[in-house]
């Protein structure tokens, strides 16, 4: 009953059929359009005027809602404006280490590893930090003649076995020792050259190792990547300017990302791409092997939208209700493009500023068709409601 009466508080409202009005619009962007003079919101340029015609025979079915009616139905309108929206595409991706902070240390020499400063995968280390000590006769010889060749002072000859010892793995911190202490050093030191956490330790006290034998790995989680599962279909739209934000879904916190790198192939099983994404971690918060949803938005620009509420379906697309003014309402087919963000692009159908309605759409909509119904009906009976 109470949506009946306010459906009977509604009267109908006819435009006239054709009318002719002063607009205004943009040499460069014809879409931005407005009943008065303004600078385009896109690139600056004075509106000018132009003549549009408007056939108001098309919007028929507009009705008219007195004051107090409005604020009983609870309507809301919003102005058709410029929206930041660009295509929304979703991924699935693993969180992995950051390979180009990854450090590789190998033995460049054999020898005995007489003792290990770091105990298990897992250890932090700080760059500069100790991180075993090796017993290597082919080091030790090197030593003898590069400070045999200093004491000579033959330069020369110095530089030489000065590069020998660089060859055979010797770091400049333990050179420099061995120069100020003209001493050979039994048990060469070796030291973390970066910062970093032990992710693979392959040597134990007492360990015999050769050349080229790996020794440890380090890893810095300070930054992390993301490998982002992309649909092939997709892949067109992803480049290295779109925005990407990054969602831990047992958290729920986002993180903003760069895209680092497309990868050029496709999974031969899933036939989906591969996008990496480089994110700052400082705080240690995300761990390696994680899950995480991603979504992409590219081809950002500015584009006249609405509110998603303001949409409503119809057979043919979409339709909104336009506020006219002074309590008048109009329902008019739009052409949707983009929706995003809580956004409708509008491609045809509106101009900017105006307003649409956002809530109540749905009752002043009912009462627009029942009124053109009974119109329709009327004009084909000239005895109806006699």
């Amino acid at each position: 009953m109470r949506i009946l009466f306010v459906l009977l508080a509604i009267s109908l409202y006819v435009a006239p059929a054709l009318a002719e009005e002063q607009v205004f619009s943009c040499p460069m962007h014809p879409h931005i359009v407005s009943d008065h003079s303004i600078n385009c919101p896109i690139c600056g340029m004075e509106l000018q005027p132009i003549k549009q015609s408007i056939d108001h025979s098309q919007h028929h079915g507009g009705v008219t809602i007195e004051p107090q009616t409005i604020q009983n139905m609870g309507v809301i309108t919003a102005e058709t404006s410029l929206v930041e929206l660009g295509v929304k595409i979703s991924g699935y991706g693993r969180i992995t280490e950051n390979e180009s902070l990854t450090t590789h240390l190998s033995s460049r020499v054999e020898g005995w590893v007489e003792s290990l400063a770091i105990s298990s995968i897992g250890d932090v280390v700080e760059q500069g930090q100790l991180l075993f000590t090796l017993y290597s006769p082919n080091l030790i010889a090197a030593q003898e003649d590069y400070l045999t060749a200093i004491s000579l002072g033959n330069k020369s000859r110095a530089n030489a076995t000065k590069r020998r010892l660089a060859a055979l793995g010797m770091q400049n911190k333990a050179v420099d020792i061995l120069v100020k202490t003209k001493k050979v050093i039994t048990n060469v030191p070796f030291y973390a050259l970066t910062n970093g956490t032990v992710s693979q330790l392959d040597i134990h006290s007492g360990s015999y190792i050769k050349a080229g034998t790996s020794i440890l790995r380090l890893d810095d989680y300070s930054s992390v990547w993301v490998a982002v599962q992309i649909a092939e279909k997709d892949l067109p739209f992803v480049d290295t300017a779109s925005i990407a934000l990054v969602r831990i879904p047992h958290r729920g916190d986002s993180y903003p990302a760069t895209v680092d790198y497309i990868y050029p192939t496709l999974d031969p099983k899933t036939r989906a791409g591969q996008v990496r994404l480089m994110l700052d971690n400082t705080d240690g918060t995300l761990k390696p092997e994680g899950y995480a949803d991603v979504t992409f938005t590219t081809n950002s620009q500015p584009r006249l939208a609405v509110p998603d509420d303001a949409l409503l379906p119809t057979s043919a697309g979409h339709k909104v209700i336009v506020a006219m003014g002074d309590g008048k309402f109009h329902p008019r087919a739009v052409k949707v493009g983009l929706q995003a963000d809580g956004y409708a692009e509008i491609v045809s159908g509106l101009n900017i500023g105006d307003k649409v309605v956002v809530s109540g759409q749905f009752l002043i909509d009912a009462e627009s068709t029942l009124k053109n119904a009974l119109r329709n009906i009327e004009g084909g009976n000239p005895h109806a409601g006699h």
